[in-house]
């Protein structure tokens, strides 16, 4: 069996779309995950380093 050139590009470009597509999901469920990690911690008391602890007169 030969392998012809629109088989090649066509499996090519299936598999970077399913690779590609994989990489978008992966990265927006972690970013769900950590968002989600971050509310528990600071629900617990724990702060970020960046966030600034609040003040009287401070606007919410």
């Amino acid at each position: 069996m030969t392998m012809d050139h629109a088989f090649y590009i066509y499996t090519a470009y299936i598999v970077t779309f399913v690779l590609i597509g994989a990489l978008i999901g992966w990265t927006l469920l972690d970013g769900h995950f950590r968002k989600r990690e971050l509310k528990v911690l600071e629900v617990s008391g724990i702060r970020r380093r960046s966030a600034r602890p609040k003040r009287e007169g401070d606007a919410p």
